[in-house]
């Protein structure tokens, strides 16, 4: 399926009319300033046919000639002549084509005034018949007035003749037409004094027949419509005086006499044509409707006005139309006026035969998304036997509507928006909701918002005509929890290719309103000229504004948006901000960094300067998006070895041309923009632009690639200029008259093209940091200033279609292969995956590494396959820029390309591998999983029943998964403690009967490690460091003074599992606080230090036992909780990383064992267990890890080894055992209270390592006082207070803490009640065949516990306590 979206428009239209075909009636549009010219149907505004001229084919006039055929007028830069086609209403056709050469120098006229110079008219005559018979011919001859006095005759599709009405002043001919005997031609114009001057030609041989200079009548020199002719008995002239009086004025062609229409005063009205036969003339009191006749002898005039009676007041726009056939003539008038709080507009129509008006209609002039009305054209037909109209509006921002009268009044039948036609700037926002927002600057002074999901308009905003809008910048995206921002930068051309900024005005991007905040209003006004807009790294910290420096025109920075945060961020970016000038046609480029002034703020300082040789001027320039992702750093050969990619994020591609008579020289530049080096430089002889006014180089920079097309003038034009010589690559030097050193163009190649090729190439270049594979530069970063220069590899190839534009694909990640695209004047876009502009693709047959490496052949032409154009079947015509933005997915960039039409595609150069194809067999996919629910709930049916043991799995048996690894190393991540264990899998037979569990904890006996750390933080770095791990940890702690400044620098952690696990949810940005220093420190962090220390152990204790071991060689098994496997597995995993334990050759080394499975496998193997001994083939029985959190698995005895049961999960059985006492004891030092454990807290460790030692003590039975620890502070008040609350029996003698077995009994009688009737109901409803139950862990030892135990199960049941895990 292809996802595109396509938009075909034919301009803003300049010229318009209705033809009356033999279907109906068509609308002619066309528009200079698109360069188009359409038929459009009118009943829905569909396109007919449309034609796009080339860009230097520039369009000046256009109009029907008859019901059949359309002219159209341009002129061609390349030729300096006049071209005048004729086209088939019906086909778009051409007819005639034909070429006439301008005799001025100068520049010629193309701009609006011209239109108004050009008239076309034909001749029809009657010839004898070719054959000699008696019957004549009709033929039909195009006569054309064109500008700079230029009078032509074309028959037969050529130049009849040509003729020049020259005078002996400057004359402007501003009207045409042909008289009634259809043998002569009046030409009607004025000289530069404004007088008027009538030439009558002669259409047989182009002859001046008269020279006329009309008596006593002066125009306005600058009135574009001063003077225009009228059709009556004869031919007749009707102009706009200024003197002798002010008024309208008309005369027969030839006649001295003046006919004055309308009154005498001073204010005499000024005529507007409407048709050949009438016109309107307007005057501050009145409108009327005026037609003229004259007698068949003599030269009076009369006049016959028809009064429209919808005059407005002053300052009213008016508008005027007319609609002739043979049937009827009507004429319309529309009048809006031009206050701003008024909206409503009269539009009055009049029928000329009848002389009275028919119809009154009321229009919006002004709407708030259009603008003003600038364009009204009347259809006018009789239904019924009565008239019938349909106007054709053009408002301000480009949008061509049409309005009809039906039953229900006044209605828009259709809308056209051709402002997209003329979009000047673009960009892509990225919205809170996942979708793209493609916002469109158009010429026409408004904006679109269009969804590149569906192509659909979100919103438009007309911003009014002064001033022009010139760029559009995104400030903010949606990323975050502010509404994403657009700034628009309102400016005018100064020259060309050059624009200046005044003015901006922010946007938001949601919805189209003005956005502003208290300090930085919505509309902004830039002072000085900008001269450039450039982005910048920098964000505001509160709201992650983008930031921009706006360079003035004298160098002066200023910060956008103008706020506090915005310089305060760009302050933190100047030391590494640096910034060119470069524009096309310009013959230097110029490097700046950024300084503080203290007058200007910010001022650029030139750095670096380079003049080109004189003759060559820039033709286009590239840099590389620094925001586009880089994939990898290299390239991978067939050899395995790697090619290390030049990834210098300050290259410029710098693309000058030379250009000489009748051939260019091209040349590229690769320059550093921080240092101004140039690190290379190649001339292509006899490339450069197709041909004069059609842009034809382009360039654009991809990862490490630059792509250059440009057109090859073919081998007769390949002429070497005198070039400058560089030796080893560096810029030739000379001194500027300041003495400072300019750095002058060089070269380091001179390359012609393909000698026997005259068209379009394509040249590719790559660059790598060294030719040889497997080498690069020696440096962890890269830096402008250190010199290194690329090795560029090159190639050129011949593209089979002229280019207008050039564009790449972008994706996320930049992991999928990049499309290089190309606007062709085919009206397509068309997609060339890079790896066919491969400058390694091989000569001669490809080696096995080659077609290792995937490449082709090279071939020195490019084939144009029809699969790769993206446009499809569509036209998308004039294609001037291709942009592209990542999608949601890794494999597709969402892709605009835009000119004359708009279109939107969704391109995938590498496939959709992140989708499902069409044919995916979704319903196959829903019945497996129906299958599969019902499957499982017949297995839970039967499963308690059910006896099927299952095989030995990774997670009971890790060491069977350890392939590649030298050791395992099992860790025990306890609430209370850590331990861990490790052996050899490569040097073992049985590794599994070789566990080596480390013993050596400093402080801890033989015993686990307490789970404690003590850190500090280290000063102005904010980093932390490990001091002592373990037993160490708290012996160093209780040695601190709470009130010392060492201790208010370190961290002291402990028992922090629980906390971590159950309360925070084991997330990544989970953080954890001493309460004694107030120090927080992120779980990760602290994690990692323990992982460290765990790492460092298990290798010294390898190392002295005489196993050299290196973390790349060691497989980590991990124990996790069973009730937070989820949320615990990857924060191991993260800190694990963090912490060394697995390096990018071991990335996945790494698993993890729930607790009781790890528990029972361990208890399996332990040399000191009686479980071997007990259990036999057959045997089932139950697990029950008695850890910090308690829980139950059920294994059956098969070959001696124990296999989960089938059907029967490890389920958690509590998490409250030692956490009764912990709180007990948290309880009597005040609750945890940062002042309490100040004063108390050495003590508080001592009683909680009393604790571990003496739990196994207890005995539920007994009245006995076991001795936990002295206290050296006073707590008699809080062991009193406990009591009370909680009707315990602490007692304290002398400073030293007693703890009753029955006050034991009691704290841990819900804990054990919960771990036996656990066990009761787990073998009573589904394990009743259980023959054993094991307990493992610490608090299996307690002899409340056992007792518990003895009484629910003994005789029925054996039970046995296995050793602790990792003990």
């Amino acid at each position: 399926m292809h996802h595109s979206r396509h938009r075909p428009h034919i301009g803003v239209p300049a010229h318009t009319a209705v033809v009356r075909v033999h279907a109906g009636s068509r609308l002619m549009f066309a528009s200079p300033d698109a360069n188009t010219v359409a038929i459009v149907h009118p009943k829905n505004g569909s396109i007919v046919w449309r034609h796009l001229l080339a860009d230097n084919d520039v369009l000046i006039h256009s109009k029907p000639l008859d019901s059949e055929v359309v002219a159209s007028v341009s002129f061609h830069i390349p030729t300096n002549s006049y071209r005048i086609r004729t086209w088939s209403i019906a086909s778009g056709f051409i007819i005639d084509d034909v070429s006439v050469r301008s005799d001025s120098s100068s520049s010629p006229c193309t701009d609006d005034s011209c239109t108004n110079r050009i008239e076309l008219s034909t001749v029809e005559i009657s010839e004898s018949s070719p054959r000699g018979g008696s019957s004549p011919t009709s033929l039909v001859d195009l006569v054309a007035l064109l500008p700079e006095g230029v009078f032509v005759r074309i028959s037969r599709g050529s130049v009849m003749w040509k003729a020049v009405l020259k005078s002996s002043r400057s004359t402007v001919h501003i009207s045409m037409a042909v008289s009634k005997s259809k043998k002569t031609a009046a030409v009607v114009g004025h000289d530069e004094s404004g007088s008027v001057v009538v030439n009558l030609v002669n259409l047989k041989d182009g002859s001046i027949d008269q020279r006329i200079l009309a008596p006593a009548v002066i125009v306005d020199e600058k009135d574009e419509n001063a003077c225009f002719f009228q059709e009556a008995n004869k031919l007749l002239i009707v102009c706009n005086s200024v003197s002798p009086r002010n008024g309208a004025v008309a005369f027969e062609v030839g006649s001295q006499k003046l006919t004055w229409i309308g009154s005498s005063d001073d204010d005499g009205g000024y005529a507007t044509k409407v048709s050949p036969k009438a016109f309107v003339l307007t005057t501050k009191a009145k409108s009327e409707l005026v037609s003229l006749s004259s007698s068949e002898v003599g030269d009076s005039i009369s006049s016959k006005a028809i009064k429209f009676s919808a005059n407005l007041p002053a300052a009213t726009r008016s508008f005027a139309a007319s609609s002739d056939s043979a049937e009827n003539s009507f004429a319309l008038k529309l009048d809006c006026p031009e206050r701003d709080n008024t909206r409503s507009g009269v539009a009055e129509f009049v029928d000329i035969a009848a002389g009275k008006s028919v119809a009154n209609w009321k229009v919006d002039c002004l709407t708030h998304d259009r603008g003003n009305i600038l364009t009204a054209l009347l259809e006018a037909g009789i239904k019924d036997s009565r008239p019938v109209f349909r106007v054709f509006l053009v408002y301000q921002d480009g949008t061509v509507s049409l309005m009809r009268q039906s039953k229900a009044g006044i209605v828009e039948q259709w809308v056209r928006d051709e402002s997209l036609a003329h979009v000047v700037d673009s960009a892509f926002v990225d919205l809170p909701d996942a979708s793209f927002h493609s916002l469109e600057n158009d010429e026409m002074r408004k904006i679109h918002a269009i969804d590149t999901e569906n192509g659909q308009t979100v919103w438009t905003r007309f911003l009014g005509v002064d001033p022009e809008l010139k760029n559009i910048n995104v400030l903010r995206t949606g990323d975050v929890k502010y509404p994403p921002i657009v700034g628009i930068f309102y400016g005018k051309v100064k020259v060309q290719f050059e624009t200046s900024f005044d003015k901006s005005k922010m946007l938001n991007a949601i919805t189209g309103e003005d956005f502003g905040t208290d300090t930085v209003p919505s509309l902004a006004d830039l002072g000085n000229a900008v001269g450039r807009i450039i982005p910048t790294s920098a964000r505001e910290d509160v709201d992650n504004t983008f930031v921009y420096a706006l360079v003035g025109e004298d160098q002066t920075i200023h910060v956008y948006p103008d706020s506090n945060a915005s310089r305060s961020a760009f302050q933190s970016v100047i030391p590494s901000f640096y910034y060119y000038q470069a524009s096309v046609g310009e013959s230097s480029i110029t490097g700046y960094s950024v300084m503080s002034d203290s007058v200007k703020g910010y001022i650029g300082k030139e750095m670096w300067s380079i003049d080109l040789p004189e003759g060559e001027v820039i033709a286009a320039f590239a840099q590389k998006d620094r925001s586009e992702p880089v994939s990898s750093i290299g390239r991978v050969l067939g050899s395995r070895s790697v090619l290390y990619k030049y990834l210098n994020p300050n290259l410029l591609a710098l693309v000058t041309i030379r250009a000489k008579l009748t051939t260019s020289n091209l040349y590229l530049l690769l320059i550093d923009t921080v240092t101004g080096t140039i690190f290379h430089r190649s001339a292509y002889l006899g490339a450069g632009h197709a041909a004069d006014g059609l842009e034809s180089v382009f360039v654009t920079v991809v990862d490490n690639s630059i792509v250059l097309a440009y057109y090859n003038h073919g081998p007769d034009a390949a002429e070497l200029l005198f070039e400058p010589q560089i030796d080893d690559g560096d810029a030739i030097v000379e001194k500027k008259r300041d003495g400072r050193p300019r750095r002058k163009g060089g070269i380091n190649s001179i390359r012609n093209t393909a000698p026997n090729v005259k068209g379009y190439e394509v040249t590719v270049f790559e660059m790598y940091e060294m030719p040889k594979p497997d080498a690069r530069i020696e440096s962890d970063m890269y830096s402008s200033f250190s010199g290194y220069k690329p090795s560029v590899l090159s190639q050129s190839y011949v593209f089979p279609n002229q280019i207008t534009a050039i564009g790449k694909t972008v994706t996320g990640a930049g992991i999928a292969t990049r499309e290089i695209l190309f606007g062709l004047t085919t009206n397509q876009l068309y997609g060339l995956n890079k790896r066919f502009l491969d400058p390694r693709r091989i000569y001669g047959t490809p080696s096995a590494e080659d077609k290792e490496e995937q490449l082709f052949p090279y071939r020195p032409a490019l084939d144009f396959n029809p699969k790769d154009v993206a446009s499809h079947v569509l036209e998308v015509a004039g294609i001037q820029k291709i942009i592209s933005t990542p999608s949601s997915l890794e494999s597709t960039s969402i892709v605009v390309a835009y000119g004359l039409d708009l279109f939107v595609v969704r391109r995938s150069p590498s496939g959709t591998f992140d989708m499902l194809s069409e044919d995916f067999g979704y319903v196959m996919l829903v019945c497996t999983l129906v299958f599969l629910v019902v499957g499982i709930q017949v297995a839970k049916f039967y499963s308690p029943h059910a006896s099927v043991m299952i095989g030995a799995t990774p997670s009971l048996s890790p060491i069977a998964s350890a392939v590649g690894s030298k050791c395992v190393c099992a860790v025990d991540f306890g609430s209370t403690g850590f331990d861990f264990a490790w052996t050899l899998t490569t040097l073992n037979a049985n590794p599994e009967a070789d566990v080596q569990v480390y013993s050596t904890w400093p402080l801890a006996g033989n015993g686990k490690a307490p789970a404690a750390v003590l850190i500090r933080r280290e000063d102005g770095t904010g980093t932390f460091k490990s001091v002592a791990f373990g037993a160490e940890a708290i012996d160093r702690v209780c040695g601190m003074s709470p009130e010392g400044a060492a201790r208010r620098t370190h961290v002291f952690i402990h028992n922090f599992r629980t906390t971590l696990f159950d309360q925070l949810g084991a997330q990544l940005q989970a953080t954890l606080q001493d309460p004694v220093s107030g120090i927080t420190i992120p779980a990760l962090d602290l994690i990692s230090i323990c992982f460290t220390e765990i790492k460092n152990a298990c290798i010294d204790d390898a190392n002295n036992k005489g196993h050299a071991i290196f973390p790349r060689d060691i497989l980590w098994v991990f124990t996790v909780p069973l009730g937070s496997i989820a949320k615990t597995k990857h924060l191991i995993q993260a800190a694990a990383t963090k912490a060394g334990l697995l390096t990018p050759r071991n990335a996945d080394a790494i698993r993890f064992v729930v607790e009781p499975i790890a528990t029972a496998a361990w208890a399996m193997v332990h040399p000191k267990t009686r479980i071997s001994s007990i259990l036999r083939d057959g045997s089932k029985f139950l697990f029950v890890d008695c850890g910090f959190a308690a829980s139950i698995a059920a294994f059956e005895m098969v070959s001696r080894k124990p296999m989960l049961r089938s059907g029967y999960r490890p389920i958690p059985a509590s998490s409250e055992i030692d956490d009764n006492f912990l709180a007990t004891l948290k309880s009597i030092f005040g609750d945890l209270k940062v002042s309490a454990l100040k004063r108390n807290f050495p003590e508080y460790m001592q009683v909680i390592s009393s604790w571990e030692r003496n739990k196994r003590a207890f005995d539920g039975e007994s009245d006995a006082l076991v001795f936990i620890g002295s206290l050296k502070a006073n707590a008699a008040a809080e062991i009193e207070a406990y009591n009370k609350r909680s009707g315990a029996e602490f007692e304290l003698d002398n400073s030293n803490l007693f703890v009753p077995c029955r006050s034991m009994r009691t704290l841990f009688e819900k804990t054990t009640s919960f771990i036996v009737g656990t066990l009761q109901q787990t073998v009573a409803t589904a394990l009743p065949d259980t023959q054993c139950i094991i307990l493992a862990g610490q608090f299996a030892e307690s002899v409340v516990l056992q007792a518990e135990i003895r009484k629910a199960f003994e005789p029925g049941i054996q039970w046995v306590n296995s050793v602790a895990a990792g003990q």
